[in-house]
């Protein structure tokens, strides 16, 4: 492999295969669900039993709905995407990302499935994260092998900004993932707001909620999607701009830096999503993913001298340790500057000569006029501001 490629020069590609059998069952079961919750309404309807007709109708048509957004998560929405810093892989609305310098080991295997031999290749990391990835998830999986591969062997750094002091840094906050989760939720609402309408026309009282539960959700997402969160960080400090919002403090007013990992009823609600998505998953049998021994919700907290402050929610951005490296990287630097003045300040520098002064000798300035050191003159009692003459 030529070493003078760099990861700036390779280029981001996305590896997807169209499941045709996948679409086929999908819409299968979805027109099994509707017609029989037409067909069991009629039956109620024609037995003069309007309330049960309502009840089933509204039960298939919720079963119909989930069916399609399960068979959507689980099969058919599944991509690749290898980028010169990590390989995400997208499944639905779930995203897993694992950089290429975390990567510790590739490994390859295959396995009998439908009397069929599947090959199978695998990414481990140091903390025991698992991306594995079957051959039938991708058109060309050779392609994406050789991909892995090269970029695996690169083992790309973090960007050259996160060490940089003198570049500025800039992260962007991932807004789509929580804007797709919104429109997700916005189309569900009106979807049961629908249901429930067409099955009990005479009660308008929850259709007005979910219609109303939809719109605000919609316009979330609206909002999610074109107003993102920006870090700033260069010579001059650190700030966040959100919109018309901006909050910037400069190096010298900072004064505390904390990370706090999430809290632990939220650390307990990711860990119970986490299973249910190995579940769909493990359903899917196209990939595989092993969390790793890391923490959900961190968040970094600067406080400035002057009172304004800032957190930092890592999970919003797709690469929070970037952001973490920038810091470190200033806040050493600091430090050094710092340890380097006090050092400086503790330095004492006599004058030439001793005794008294002559009205033409010149005194060093003092450190509030500029100096830079501690000065001290050997007087043997003299004192410089009595007239002495």
């Amino acid at each position: 492999m030529n070493s003078s490629i760099t990861t700036r020069q390779i280029r981001t590609n996305t590896y997807r295969k169209t499941d045709f059998a996948g679409w086929g069952f999908s819409v299968a079961g979805l027109a099994a669900l509707t017609s029989g919750a037409f067909i069991i309404r009629s039956e109620m309807l024609a037995l003069r039993q309007p309330e049960a007709a309502a009840a089933l109708f509204i039960f298939f048509a919720l079963c119909a709905g989930l069916f399609l957004f399960l068979a959507l998560q689980i099969r058919l929405l599944i991509s690749i995407v290898t980028t010169p810093y990590e390989i995400i892989l997208k499944h639905g609305l779930w995203r897993f990302r694992m950089a290429w310098q975390h990567v510790a080991g590739v490994s390859e295997w295959t396995s009998m499935r439908d009397s069929a031999w599947t090959r199978w290749i695998a990414l481990w990391s140091a903390d025991g994260t698992k991306l594995q990835i079957r051959e039938n998830t991708a058109q060309d999986f050779q392609q994406l092998r050789s991909d892995i591969l090269r970029r695996v062997a690169l083992n790309a750094p973090t960007p050259r900004e996160t060490s940089d002091l003198a570049s500025q840094f800039i992260a962007t906050e991932s807004s789509k993932r929580p804007a797709e989760w919104m429109f997700t939720l916005a189309g569900s609402l009106f979807y049961v707001g629908l249901v429930i309408w067409f099955a009990l026309q005479s009660v308008m009282v929850w259709p007005v909620v979910c219609f109303a539960g939809a719109t605000i959700s919609g316009l979330y997402g609206l909002y999610r999607w074109n107003v993102q969160s920006e870090i700033i960080i260069n010579r001059d400090g650190i700030g966040v701009k959100r919109g018309f919002q901006r909050t910037f403090i400069a190096w010298n007013d900072i004064y505390d830096v904390q990370r706090n990992e999430g809290e632990r009823s939220h650390n307990i609600f990711a860990t119970i999503g986490r299973t249910i998505l190995m579940l769909v998953i493990r359903i899917s049998r196209k990939t595989g993913f092993t969390f790793g021994s890391y923490h959900t919700g961190s968040k970094i907290l600067i406080s400035g001298g002057s009172g304004v402050s800032m957190k930092i929610f890592e999970n919003r951005f797709e690469h929070p340790e970037w952001i973490r490296a920038r810091l470190r990287a200033e806040i050493e630097a600091l430090t050094a500057r710092a340890a380097s003045a006090s050092a400086s300040a503790r330095i004492i520098k006599p004058l030439a000569k001793t005794g008294p002064l002559d009205r033409s000798d010149v005194l060093p300035p003092e450190p509030s006029e500029g100096g830079s050191a501690l000065w001290l003159r050997e007087s043997f009692g003299y004192d410089p501001y009595r007239n002495n003459d």
